[in-house]
């Protein structure tokens, strides 16, 4: 059953593998402390006491708040999904039990520094990162760019985002001149040789020349993308469609931390100070 709705997730609602395959984790560590517990344990007799002792099993073995509501989730997503397939259950997850997970702020680099760990790649690696920096799309989305993605007279590309959504990103100057660079004779792949763990690894090797270039990685560039766009004055709903994602929570946070530096800066100022 469990397989089952792992292949619901991915086929029907789209979800990403990583993302299908925690809750399939999620769910299995599930099953298998019911079956600790209760000699007979099925769906159809979870209560909300179970879920509420293996989410205490779960934070006493030092889960964290954001993993425990990830639990809760995957639970109740799979007692939804058994209900409508038709089976005798109730869901059991109490949505006002979730535990508090304080609000995390993305972690941004040093424009500077970032410009200048750009400036000592070259080749492939200096094409991957000047799309990341120009586009913010995710590592993924950029290794599997292909000629055919790339629409050259109107300079975008074609990016298939996570669940099978497309949307269209613009070519700056120099990502048009460093994709042009590196294109020549690629019919499918623009960067077959490449793989997440492979930019990752190089990115680590071109940090480690600088002293305050710490957490350098695809996602912090996307992260810093997202909060330069915020800042020079797109709105929740332009940066959401720029970036793919499919809640406007998700995207907030950036909007959000351009206000908080804004109010920061506003009190730091203080006309009447001698």
């Amino acid at each position: 059953m469990i397989q089952e709705f792992k292949t619901y997730l991915l086929a029907i609602k789209g979800y990403s593998e990583n993302t299908a395959a925690a809750y399939e984790r999620d769910l299995r560590a599930f099953a298998r402390y019911q079956r600790l517990r209760k000699d007979d344990a099925r769906w159809s007799t979870i209560t909300m006491q179970d879920v509420d002792a293996f989410i205490i099993a779960q934070s006493n073995g030092g889960r964290k708040p954001a993993t425990l509501c990830r639990q809760l989730s995957s639970i109740a997503s799979f007692f939804r999904y058994l209900k409508r397939q038709g089976y005798p259950v109730e869901n059991p997850v109490k949505y006002e039990s979730r535990p508090k997970v304080a609000k995390t702020i993305p972690t941004t680099l040093d424009h500077n520094t970032m410009i200048q760990a750009w400036s000592k790649t070259t080749g492939e690696l200096h094409a991957i990162l000047t799309i990341l920096m120009t586009t913010g799309v995710r590592i993924q989305e950029c290794l599997d760019i292909t000629w055919e993605d790339i629409k050259w007279e109107r300079r975008v590309i074609v990016i298939h985002g996570k669940g099978a959504k497309d949307r269209q990103v613009y070519i700056a100057d120099a990502a048009l001149w460093e994709l042009q660079t590196v294109a020549k004779d690629k019919k499918y792949r623009i960067f077959p040789s490449w793989t997440q763990e492979r930019v990752r690894r190089e990115m680590f090797w071109v940090s480690r020349e600088f002293d305050n270039l710490q957490h350098y990685t695809p996602h912090t560039i996307r992260h810093t993308y997202a909060t330069e766009v915020a800042a020079a004055g797109a709105n929740v709903t332009q940066l959401a469609t720029l970036l793919g994602h499919n809640s406007l929570k998700t995207t907030q946070k950036y909007i959000d931390m351009t206000q908080s530096a804004a109010q920061q800066v506003a009190v730091m100022y203080n006309p009447l100070k001698h």
